[in-house]
This record gives structure tokens, C-alpha cells and sequence, in this order.
């Protein structure tokens, strides 16, 4: 019994020795994380200008030497702001945690593969950012690639290479690229959950509880992209949280969004989904249900930071919040550099 107490309060102090400065740096730069209130105050204002000045007041001070007062001037600062912290965050992570941490700070340059596959060679240039050295190398012959074969075939020798080249016999099939961008994420969490098998228990149940979810939110997105197509059963994410395989078995079957909804009626997505079934009605886009499940994520990373305290999910939850920041930040950017009404901007905001 002793024996038993003392080895929890050894692993404990193990937990606040590894996270003791990261907790309470992190705390720090979660002070700065704008919300709603702040979000939708950026929406109404008149220009960039003005968008520029409020970004100063709320801390993205590298937009004081700010010289060219246009979109992509912001949407640079606003990445090179985002890679900032992701160094920081992997600098904070413990010894066990760091390949874990790498590969999850990634995961914007993944995203801005998947932003590459599916535009034209003129709309690639705003990428190019939020690519690490690897592939910023070669990216002029990237962003010039006028053919899909041309274009995955400059990520061989890459750490993406195989994935995207493996993918590319489904692409062939149809002109897709849904096989491609999938396969980016397929490949993402796989490296996410070998580098979380150095985790103590609590850092191994949290880090499985954010990454599942997420997970998650992307096998629904999947099973309502796919219903009806043959094998779409491949496509899905084998790493799961609260959709067990039996579940995911069961819903790839279904031909239409309701009987889908129906299937994870008794999940805990069934609330996020039922909040994106009224504008799915409303204009028959699936955006709708996966606006709903990010704002889900959101929300459970604001509980994780709010609530817990020396372990991994401190630095999970914050890096979501603020990719989500970043994003909601260029949404509101492209907004007012298009004139878009400001209810219209507000529509594309997650929190």
C-alpha cells in the first residue's frame, strides 16, 4: 500500500518536473488567444488597415513594420506568426514527448499539400509558407506543375512521397483527388500514433483522447463524402476514439447523409451533427457538418487547456486553439480584402 502511494506520487512529480515551465509558458501565451467577442469585432471593421491595426492590439506585433497593406502581406505574417509558435511548442516539449510533438506540428504543411493538389499552378503561391525546408526547396517546380503526375512526382524522396505516389493509382481512376488529400491524413495520424507509444499513461490517454477525436471528425467527413462509392471503406482513418470499427463498419454502408446521422445518433458527435444538419438543409453543403465538428474540437481543446494542468495536452490544445486562430485571422483577411458583407465573414468562423 505504501509502495503503491509512493510510486504515484513519484510518477506525478515526474508529470510536473517535464511540465512545470512549459505550463506555465503556455498559460501565458493562452492569455493572448483572442475569442469570439474579439473575432467577430474583427469582422465588422471598415478595411486592412484597419484589420492590420487591430491584429497590433491583440499582440501580432510583427505587423508593426508592416509595409504593404494587402492580403498576402497579412496571410504571410499571420503563417510566419503560426511557425513561431510551433517552435516554440516543440522547444517545451519533454525528451518522450519531442517526436510526437514534430510530428504534429506538421500538420499545417500538410494541409497546404492538400491546398496545392487541389488548386492551379497560379493560386499556389500563398503555400509555399507553411512548407518546411524539404519541400521549399523544390517548390517552384512544385507550384509550376501543370499536371497532376508532374505534381506528386516532385514529393518523391520526401517523407510524403510513398503515401502521395501509392495514392495516385485511385486518383487515376476517376480525377479525384480526395484519394490523395485522405491518404496525407491517413498518413499523418499513423505517425502520430507510433510516436505516442513513448507516453506515461496520462500523456498517452490525453494525446489518444485529442488525436482520436480528431480522427473521428475526419472519418465522418469521409463516410458522408463516400456513401454509395465502391470501397470507400480504404479511405478511412484506422485510428479511432469514440467510433468503434463495428460503428464505422456499419455506416460506410449507407447511401445518404440522414441514414449516416441515423448510425452516430447515440455518439458523441450526435450534437455537433445535428447542429450542422440545419444549414446542410438549408444549402445541401457538407461544409456544414464539418464546420460543426471543428467547432466540437474547439471547444473540447478550450475545456482541456481550462482544465488540465502538466501534461501533454497543454501543448495539444493550445497549438489547436491557435491554428484555429490563424485560420479564423486569413478567413477575416480574405473577407475584407473581397468586401464580403460582414455577416458573410462571420459564417466561416470556427469557435
Amino acid at each position: 500500500m505504501c509502495f503503491f502511494i509512493y510510486f504515484r506520487l513519484t510518477m506525478a512529480d515526474i508529470n510536473v518536473k517535464d511540465y512545470a515551465y512549459c505550463n506555465a509558458r503556455i498559460r501565458g501565451m493562452k492569455s493572448h488567444l483572442l475569442d469570439k467577442k474579439e473575432f467577430e469585432r474583427g469582422c465588422g471593421l471598415d478595411d486592412l488597415s484597419a484589420f492590420i491595426g487591430f491584429l497590433e492590439d491583440n499582440g501580432y506585433l510583427e505587423l508593426f513594420d508592416l509595409k504593404e497593406h494587402s492580403q498576402g502581406a497579412v496571410e504571410r505574417v499571420l503563417f510566419n506568426h503560426l511557425l513561431e509558435n510551433r517552435r516554440v511548442i516543440c522547444g517545451l516539449s519533454c525528451d518522450r514527448c519531442r517526436d510526437f510533438m514534430c510530428e504534429r506540428v506538421r500538420r499545417p504543411e500538410i494541409t497546404a499539400i492538400k491546398g496545392l493538389i487541389n488548386s492551379k499552378p497560379e493560386n499556389r503561391a500563398p503555400f509555399e509558407i507553411a512548407l518546411t525546408d524539404e519541400l521549399r526547396n523544390r517548390f517552384n517546380q512544385i507550384r509550376d506543375a501543370q499536371d497532376m503526375e508532374r505534381l506528386i512526382s516532385l514529393f518523391e524522396g520526401t517523407r510524403y512521397g510513398d503515401t502521395l505516389t501509392s495514392a495516385m493509382e485511385d486518383y487515376r481512376k476517376n480525377r479525384l483527388t480526395f484519394p490523395l488529400t485522405i491518404s496525407l491524413d491517413r498518413y499523418h495520424f499513423s505517425r502520430l500514433l507510433i510516436t505516442m507509444r513513448s507516453f506515461e499513461n496520462t500523456d498517452r490517454r490525453l494525446a489518444y483522447e485529442i488525436t482520436g477525436a480528431e480522427a473521428d471528425a475526419i472519418n465522418i467527413m469521409t463516410l458522408l463524402r463516400t456513401r454509395g462509392m465502391k470501397d470507400a471503406e480504404k479511405y478511412l482513418l484506422p485510428h479511432h476514439h469514440h467510433i468503434g470499427g463495428e460503428l464505422l463498419d456499419d455506416c460506410i454502408k449507407s447511401r445518404d447523409v440522414a441514414d449516416v446521422l441515423d448510425k452516430l445518433s447515440e455518439t458523441v458527435y450526435a450534437a455537433p451533427l445535428n447542429l450542422g444538419l440545419k444549414e446542410y438543409s438549408e444549402t445541401n453543403s457538407l461544409f456544414a457538418f464539418e464546420k460543426s465538428l471543428r467547432q466540437y474540437l474547439v471547444r473540447m481543446n478550450r475545456v482541456m487547456l481550462a482544465t488540465k494542468a502538466f501534461n501533454i495536452s497543454t501543448l495539444l490544445s493550445f497549438l489547436a486553439l491557435k491554428e484555429n486562430e490563424i485560420d479564423n485571422l486569413r478567413k477575416i483577411a480574405v473577407g475584407l480584402s473581397n468586401n464580403l458583407p460582414e455577416d458573410r465573414i462571420k459564417e466561416l468562423l470556427i469557435y
